[in-house]
């Protein structure tokens, strides 16, 4: 958690200077996005098979539609490095774990939690500790699987189980040529496509191999075997980065992480990796950031949107956190960005200071057609137990 205080506080100092978030402005709206199925929203532009109804009120596109709100709900305690998954079937978002501060404010002491809360758009409810039950993780991650019906809970300090609702069970992975053991900051996702549950690097030891370092691997859950992807094209070893699925191209997206906690530009790599249906391939290649390209980052939001049918990047660690556009305006490697399959949109509107977080966790919000946010890291780099929904109005 004690990671780039110095830069972190000057950002605060910034910001504090800025007066009120850019995200109070009006944004320049970008138009439907291409969805599913359905059709566009009474006077918005829905694009080609928009979702149905989000075109937006009084004509305006979805985009002008969005925006973040602080969910005033008594739910978990303040945590960093948590993990959520949205459940699919039964339509709630479930938090596991995390890290919290044992002596706030000086957080020179960390505890890793085992409690279990679900948010159904409105209210967290916690889950009481049954006889089989996780034990206290952090930096682990979590995915919801529909083949076995469960959201399934990966490393940060044990094995693979798997959340049906009500009881908690193993999930049996073995191994043919090496698995993502118990790994932390690592991604996970079911691929749709590929019909599997995907892991991607982290750090960790693998098979024939105990050191612990940052694994440049991603395997696939296939028939309780877990086989590597392998390929011409794979993404290099990276902690933090983040996997978002696609309906609309049947990919896994994946963007960001760095190389092992890297104090340089180089550790953060911004480009940005497709898997589909034949492996992996370089969908951009990155470059210097500016008005077209973001800065790379570790333990951010790299969510789908539902409503925008886009990745939405937004918050975590970059380097160097300072960089601005300008003086006094929104920092650069911290404004909100979408990711349409094709082009990153710079959205700087959309910045609040007040949701921004690292290390925290996200999820589809059942309830809004947008992305829940908990936890994570403030400027200061204190602990949060803020809940903050980026959707509709």
């Amino acid at each position: 958690m004690r990671k780039d205080r110095s830069c972190l506080l000057a950002l605060s100092v910034l910001l504090a200077a800025c007066g009120s978030s850019p995200a109070d402005t009006p944004s320049e709206g970008s138009g439907g996005a291409t969805g599913a199925g359905g059709t566009g929203g009474a006077g918005g532009t829905g694009g080609t098979g928009g979702t149905d109804g989000i075109g937006g009120a009084g004509g305006a596109p979805v985009a002008e539609s969005l925006t973040w709100k602080k969910i005033d709900a008594a739910g978990p305690s303040a945590r960093t490095a948590t993990a959520m998954a949205y459940d699919e079937q039964r339509k709630v978002v479930v938090l596991f774990g995390g890290l919290e501060c044992a002596d706030f404010p000086d957080c020179t002491m960390e505890n890793d939690l085992e409690d279990l809360w679900e948010w159904d758009g409105s209210t967290w409810t916690q889950i009481d500790k049954a006889a089989v039950w996780p034990g206290p993780r952090s930096r682990h991650a979590m995915a919801y699987d529909p083949l076995r019906g469960q959201v399934v809970l990966n490393g940060g300090g044990g094995g693979m189980m798997g959340w049906n609702g009500s009881t908690w069970e193993e999930v049996t992975a073995f191994c043919n040529f090496g698995c993502p053991l118990d790994r932390k900051d690592h991604a996970l996702a079911f691929h749709k496509g590929r019909g599997h549950l995907v892991a991607f690097s982290g750090v960790g030891s693998a098979l024939n191999d105990i050191s612990i370092s940052v694994r440049a691997d991603s395997y696939e859950l296939i028939d309780d075997f877990w086989h590597p992807i392998d390929g011409a094209e794979h993404p290099d070893g990276r902690v933090g980065s983040q996997l978002a699925y696609d309906p609309v191209r049947d990919v896994l997206w994946l963007f960001g992480g760095s190389s092992e906690y890297s104090a340089s530009f180089d550790g953060y790599p911004n480009d940005v990796w497709a898997l589909d249906d034949s492996g992996w391939h370089q969908a951009n290649a990155g470059g210097t950031p500016g008005d077209t390209l973001p800065w790379g980052r570790r333990q951010a939001i790299f969510a789908w949107h539902p409503a925008l049918q886009q990745a939405v990047l937004f918050g975590g660690f970059s380097y160097p956190v300072t960089q601005t556009v300008e003086p006094l305006h929104v920092p650069e490697a911290l404004s909100v960005w979408t990711w349409d399959g094709d082009t990153w949109h710079n959205r700087p509107d959309w910045f609040l200071k007040d949701a921004f977080r690292s290390d925290q966790a996200a999820a589809q919000d059942p309830s809004t057609n947008g992305i829940v946010q908990f936890g994570g890291e403030n400027f200061v780099e204190r602990p949060t137990a803020d809940t903050h929904v980026f959707g509709p109005l």
